[in-house]
């Protein structure tokens, strides 16, 4: 048998020595730097791992709350400071309370007056005037509609049960109702004229509404208050004239006359205020 030699199988060549990988830069993000990799590195286990990491990486950062701002609460304000109200304060309160209610009772009773006489007029001229001006207790409506206002403002002030206003009440009369009745006989005996009378009587009561009306209510409230005042007082009162008021010497006289016993009569005959249809004076007790 032939002996075949052998044959010398050729050696393999080496392999090449695989290139290191590059370091990724300092600052540079380990999951940014794999992100980097080809994607058939993503068959490897590795690049499964590095897949991953990366996934969660994101959640965390699109899950993470942002902070939520902070809202300063408002400085709470301060409580407004009420001031206790004196008793004069409240003497004030009470009189003003008192002349407006007063006003609106008696413009009520001037309405009704107003319209009952032009209704008169308008049917009989003249002969219309005397059974409204002249009649028995023409007074009386004003009274009526005033006396509650008047009593209510006498008892928030203190006064003593069934205190006597008749006095009071005269003052209306002397300031709305008899200048008006006076001027509307003089115009019936003068003319007989629907259209002449009408005119006199709106001009009379549309004066009497806003001039007569509040001077009435001011002096009234005015003089309950100079009641009450004597009615409780226990020692001397004197006479304060208002500094901006329009009262004039008579009422200087008065305050001038210092302390008096209370009800006893001052220069100008009257025991308190008003001394007149326009007097701002009031009646002070000492004690």
């Amino acid at each position: 048998d032939l002996a075949l030699d052998p044959v010398d199988e050729p050696e393999p060549e080496p392999e090449p020595e695989p290139e290191p990988e590059p370091e990724p830069e300092p600052g540079t993000d380990l999951f940014d730097a794999e992100a980097d990799e080809p994607d058939d590195a993503g068959s490897s286990p590795e690049a499964g791992v590095f897949a991953k990491l990366r996934e969660a990486h994101s959640e965390v950062d699109a899950g993470s709350p942002e902070p939520e701002p902070v809202v300063e609460e408002p400085e709470a304000e301060p409580e407004p400071v009420v001031e206790e109200l004196v008793p004069e304060d409240l003497v004030v309160i009470a009189v003003q309370k008192a002349v407006a209610a007063a006003s609106r009772a008696l413009k009520k009773v001037v309405v009704d007056e107003q319209g009952t006489l032009l209704d008169g007029v308008r049917r009989s001229g003249a002969e219309a005037i005397s059974p409204v001006v002249d009649a028995d207790g023409a007074c009386d409506p004003y009274d009526e509609a005033i006396r509650p206002a008047l009593l209510d403002f006498a008892a928030e002030l203190g006064a003593p049960i069934g205190i006597d206003l008749d006095a009071v009440l005269d003052l209306v009369a002397s300031i709305v109702v008899q200048p008006v009745h006076q001027r509307l006989r003089e115009v019936a005996e003068a003319t007989d004229d629907p259209d002449e009378l009408s005119d006199t009587v709106r001009g009379l009561y549309r004066e009497s509404r806003s001039r007569r009306v509040p001077e009435a209510a001011d002096a009234v409230v005015s003089a309950v208050h100079g009641l009450v005042v004597i009615a409780v007082a226990t020692g001397q009162v004197r006479w304060v004239c208002a500094p901006e008021g329009s009262c004039g010497p008579g009422c200087a006289d008065n305050e001038l006359q210092g302390l008096v016993d209370a009800g006893q009569r001052f220069p100008t005959g009257h025991a308190h205020p008003p001394a007149h249809p326009t007097c701002t004076c009031r009646l002070v007790a000492t004690d």
